[in-house]
């Protein structure tokens, strides 16, 4: 029954982190509050798997003890930098902003990283849910696995991750007189092409960099099983 619901929570997870990172997909309300939702998710998802805390503070860490520690920290002060530059809050640090998009590419990182780390557990609760792709041919699998990579090899190209990771960089370096030339953004109407785009690359990005993970990790010599 645990384990059932904690893989429920980890697709919960996922979803809302693939229509989050990137900030208009739906929409920059949507983006606040499913990001403060996301952070409750996490926090549900670190009391169901908190048998790694006592590792943590026992002398037994291992190194994705240190990732998840490291992605909480992430997690906890994009959820105060969010809060402190949201719109709906009223606050509007916008000094803030070039940090919590830095910030929410290293998650993205981090994330795809977790994943990597707990690949044969998402694999082996993935084909007990969904049994009929056990039945799926080798073949079309292997190209499905090949997709997946490019599309998120593709993802770290136009999603625009470069510019998330150099924002303190960039947007913070610009003249003050620049920032506020700068023309207000428009929102624009809710599209689900727009919102499929969006998660599968984000998706694609998280599945590549948690693939590179899962096999940077292999034991050298030992053959890959299928997935």
């Amino acid at each position: 029954m645990v384990r059932d619901v904690r893989f429920v929570v980890d697709i919960v997870l996922f979803v809302l982190l693939a229509t989050i990172f990137k900030r208009h997909a739906i929409s920059a309300d949507y983006h606040v509050w499913a990001g403060m939702l996301a952070c409750g998710v996490i926090a549900g998802h670190v009391w169901l798997n908190r048998i790694w805390l006592r590792r943590f503070a026992s002398k037994r860490k291992k190194e994705s003890d240190w990732l998840s520690f490291a992605l909480m920290f992430v997690f906890a002060v994009l959820l105060v930098t969010g809060i402190l530059t949201a719109k709906p809050f009223g606050i509007e640090l916008h000094a803030l902003k070039p940090y919590h998009k830095c910030l929410g590419g290293i998650s993205l990182l981090l994330v795809a990283a977790h994943i990597g780390f707990h690949w044969q557990y998402l694999r082996v609760n993935f084909l007990r849910s969904f049994r009929l792709c056990r039945l799926v041919p080798k073949a079309l699998t292997t190209m499905l696995l090949i997709g997946a990579l490019c599309l998120g090899g593709y993802g770290f190209v136009d999603s625009g991750f470069a510019k998330w990771i150099a924002a303190p960089f960039t947007v913070a370096a610009r003249p003050a007189a620049d920032a506020a030339q700068r023309r207000p953004h428009k929102p624009r109407p809710f599209s689900w092409e727009r919102l499929g785009k969006s998660m599968a690359e984000i998706a694609g990005m998280m599945f590549l960099g948690a693939y590179v993970v899962k096999c940077a990790r292999k034991p050298p010599g030992k053959k890959s099983g299928k997935g």
